[in-house]
């Protein structure tokens, strides 16, 4: 698994370059380009497209605790470093699981 990396994030109010970084035990954490720090949870391995990988859950505060995060249903495929092509897959979780879909090239992996 990569220990760094970014990739161009094109939507949204603040699009611009996102660092992804590991952190401790089962978490990396995503700088937005506007500052925002966001942490995901690994879920575990996966495979998308013949390629294997990490799929990790964005945590948000929990309404009812906001001491206590909660897994909010957005997950992303982050491919083992050296496969091509390297870029970030997502979807999001409701009732069941989509497609994953394309969220753009990862750069300066490590």
């Amino acid at each position: 698994m990569s220990s760094f990396f970014y990739f161009d994030y094109a939507f949204g109010e603040a699009p611009g370059k996102c660092l992804w970084l590991r952190i401790y035990g089962k978490h990396r954490g995503e700088h937005d380009p506007d500052g925002m720090k966001t942490r995901f949870r690994i879920l575990g391995r996966a495979k998308a497209d013949d390629r294997q990988g990490t799929i990790v859950v964005r945590l948000a505060a929990d309404p009812d605790d906001p001491a206590r995060e909660m897994d909010d249903g957005f997950q992303v495929f982050i491919p083992d470093k050296g496969d091509d092509p390297m870029s970030l897959l997502f979807r999001t979780v409701e009732d069941e699981p989509k497609e994953l879909a394309n969220l753009g090239p990862m750069m300066k992996v490590e």
